[in-house]
């Protein structure tokens, strides 16, 4: 005779897997509901003639938890219905309290979770570790503790000491069923059971972690490098254990087999008072390296320790006496120390010390750019870190990776639009070229000359292999994995794009300008919930208020509403205090309200624009170029001819002055359009996509070059041209569906119905 069923928890899970995964979660499913809870299984609940896709989201939008099924086959598969699963859960529970738990992720592989091909929001969440497919106790446990935390908070609240209303047996009512109360306590007593066996399981050795940590514990090799104390009493000595800190982070993040925390993560907790285990959780480490310096003249003494981040215990610690002009060798010694505690008993090559320099000035000025680098990339923090290392190959002119850092930030300079000068691209040059001759191997340089390839997203192919090599030496540097995912996204390969951008993040997870970034990434991937986590830790670690200003777009290319693209743009504001981002935000608003059709309101945005000049990526926006967008769409010809010609001296001489320039060639295409110089605009689209040809970067052609061309097209009445352009951008998934539909540039276009048919089939 079978046994009998448990009694279910009443509560219900949805399973999301792969198909390959199947018999893996058909055990995982058996286990569930051995256990008495309510399994929505595909394989067996789904019958011939089911509205499918309709009862999934119905089952999503009612079950009580989600479990989203990671294996090697998700990590594989770029696409898969599973994954519109997982997204729909994800937009249900942005509708939820916080301290709701909905998502409960299940790995059948041993796989770091920053490291799985997954959501954002999941890496914010508690995992299950079940190795081929076996459900044991710990997803039922987890489970039914989670539900219990749901039921407790659903609870209503009562005054102390009153008793409840409603038919309770203490006040003598009837119509409470003995056998409902009976019910009710069985449950409440599962549930603290369930606490108490999940409880009593985490606190032992081999158990499983609770719901109230990550379930997936950070890999036993994972560091961050604290920024070590100065104890001398002086704050000038600070660039000693300042540097002492940075150089052992660098030699150990030349190892492949450790997984080291940038140095702006690991140095955002400089003078904070926080504990080692708040540290290594925000981190995601299992080891923390710190330590103090201090300096009597020319004497140093350095202590280092090692510290276990989960219970803050210290595990090794050693001093270094030594004389100030041996500082240099000291630091390779400490770090092969680190080293041999992390890998007890192996035999491993001593770190190799870069090439650096011997003299503590140009040190120190390297020291200070790489503080100014570090913050976020406004104008006056990139220029100041030029100054700083412009400074330090000054003292020290064989100093290669000042060399290296140097071209860098100019080459930074230049993309964020602050001088696009041919004078400071070959500046940036020259000092790349000047690192690799002292040092042909330098990995900061072969970054660096990657960067010189994609200065206007060109030449894609060098920079991957530029990219590479300078990865072999720096596997744990978050900027070359940030910039191995812009190339990939740019020659159109999105997955790859978002892999290298997830482990940049999880490397620098206190850097707002990665994070930033990664938002751009995840939103050219239709990963719009991620997008906008993203946007808000870019705020919440770096005060990067542009990163707010951009979930407008985010809102706006995932909802399709432009009112909640302009309130989420307007919440910005208060926080926008550097005068470039709110003149990006009165950018944005007025082509928010050009595309709702409230032109006066556009202009009175446009006019609070304190210069001619807006900075953008891939057009060079001027104030008048963008009032006679608006007057166009208004319907005044007159007024948007005059400023159409207002707009033309300045971008010609841009032009001019920038031939080689993209955006100085997309601008005054629409300017020329906007003219009727139907020949002049038609040349410099052209001149565009030589520039940057589709076939070379598909990407960035298509949201510049293409996008013009097509909008040209339409303006000179060649409709069959445009709509075949934006036929093969939405194949080739570049063009988004709400772009189309509701930004203002497209508006000509929108008048033919061929053309309204396209744009509804576009991605999201």
């Amino acid at each position: 005779m079978p046994s009998p069923r448990p009694p279910s928890p009443a509560y219900s899970v949805f399973l999301s897997y792969a198909s390959e995964d199947r018999e893996a979660v058909a055990r995982i499913c058996a286990g569930l509901r051995a256990a008495g809870i309510d399994v929505w299984f595909d394989a067996s609940e789904l019958r011939g003639g089911d509205a499918w896709d309709e009862q999934i989201r119905q089952r999503i939008k009612s079950c009580t938890f989600f479990v989203p099924v990671v294996s090697e086959h998700t990590q594989v598969r770029t696409e898969g219905y599973f994954r519109r699963e997982w997204k729909l859960a994800i937009e249900r529970s942005h509708d939820m309290a916080d301290d709701r738990p909905f998502i409960l992720p299940v790995s059948l592989i041993d796989v770091r979770p920053e490291a799985a091909r997954v959501p954002q929001r999941f890496l914010d969440l508690h995992w299950i570790m079940l190795p081929d497919g076996e459900p044991g106790e710990r997803l039922v446990e987890g489970l039914n503790l989670l539900h219990a935390k749901v039921a407790a908070k659903a609870a209503p609240l009562r005054p102390a000491g009153t008793a409840p209303r409603g038919d309770s047996p203490a006040a003598g009512r009837p119509g409470f069923p003995l056998r409902r109360a009976l019910t009710l306590l069985a449950a409440v007593f599962l549930g603290l059971v369930a606490a108490l066996a999940w409880k009593w399981r985490a606190e032992s050795a081999a158990a499983a972690p609770t719901a109230d940590r990550a379930v997936a514990q950070p890999d036993a090799k994972s560091v961050a490098v604290l920024p070590f104390v100065n104890m001398s009493g002086d704050a000038k000595d600070d660039y000693l254990s300042d540097g002492l800190s940075e150089e052992l982070l660098a030699a150990l993040g030349r190892d492949p087999a450790l997984r080291i925390v940038a140095r702006t993560s690991s140095f955002a907790f400089k003078g904070r008072s926080v504990s080692v285990q708040q540290i290594a959780a925000q981190l995601g480490v299992a080891q923390l390296v710190e330590g103090s310096v201090r300096r009597s003249g020319e004497q140093l003494r350095i202590v280092v320790q090692l510290v276990n981040g989960a219970t803050g215990f210290r595990v090794w610690s050693r001093d270094y006496p030594l004389q100030l002009r041996d500082l240099f060798e000291v630091q390779a010694t400490v770090a092969n120390d680190v080293v041999a505690q992390l890998f007890p008993g192996a035999r491993r090559a001593p770190a190799a010390r870069r090439i650096t320099t011997r003299d503590i000035d140009a040190y120190d000025a390297f020291l200070r750019a790489r503080s100014f680098q570090a913050r976020p990339p406004l104008r006056e923090n990139l220029e100041e870190a030029a100054k700083f290392f412009q400074q330090a190959v000054s003292i020290d002119p064989a100093y290669a990776v000042a060399w290296a850092r140097l071209g860098t930030v100019l080459l930074r300079i230049r993309t964020s639009g602050y001088d696009d000068s041919a004078a400071n691209l070959q500046r940036a040059h020259a000092a790349i070229q000047h690192a690799l001759a002292l040092d042909a191997d330098l990995p900061e340089a072969h970054y660096a000359l990657a960067d010189y390839f994609t200065k206007d997203w060109t030449n894609q192919g060098m920079a991957e292999k530029e990219l590479e090599l300078a990865r072999r030496g720096l596997p744990n540097d978050p900027d070359i994995l940030l910039s191995l995912a812009a190339c990939n996204l740019n020659l159109g390969r999105k997955p790859p794009a978002v892999q290298y951008i997830r482990q940049a993040a999880a490397l620098d997870p206190q850097n707002g300008d990665t994070a930033n970034f990664s938002a751009l990434i995840l939103d050219a991937a239709s990963l719009y919930a991620d997008a906008l986590t993203e946007r808000d830790r870019a705020f919440r670690v770096s005060s990067w208020t542009g990163a707010l200003a951009d979930k407008a777009f985010t809102y706006r290319n995932w909802k399709g509403d432009l009112s909640l693209a302009l309130h989420a743009l307007d919440e910005s504001l208060p926080s926008l205090h550097d005068p470039g981002d709110r003149n990006y935000y009165w950018r944005v608003r007025a082509n928010f309200l050009r595309a709702q059709g409230d032109f006066p309101a556009a202009l009175a945005a446009l006019d609070r624009i304190d210069t001619e000049l807006v900075p953008s990526q891939f057009y060079y926006h001027s104030k008048s170029l963008l009032r006679a967008l608006v007057q166009e769409s208004r319907g005044d010809a007159a007024a948007a001819r005059a400023d159409f010609g207002r707009a033309l001296a300045a971008a010609e001489g841009y032009r001019d002055a920038n031939p080689k320039t993209l955006r100085a060639y997309t601008s005054l295409a629409l300017i020329y359009a906007g003219l009727g110089r139907e020949v002049d605009a038609r040349a410099a689209v052209a001149q565009a996509l030589e520039l940057v040809p589709p076939a070379e970067n598909p990407a960035v052609a298509s949201r510049t070059g293409l996008r013009v061309l097509a909008q040209i097209d339409a303006r000179f009445g060649q409709l069959d041209a445009a709509l075949e352009t934006v036929r093969g951008q939405i194949a080739a998934g570049f063009w988004k569906r709400n772009d189309l539909l509701l930004d203002p540039d497209w508006e000509l276009l929108r008048r033919d119905p061929r053309f309204l048919a396209l744009a509804r089939t576009a991605e999201l």
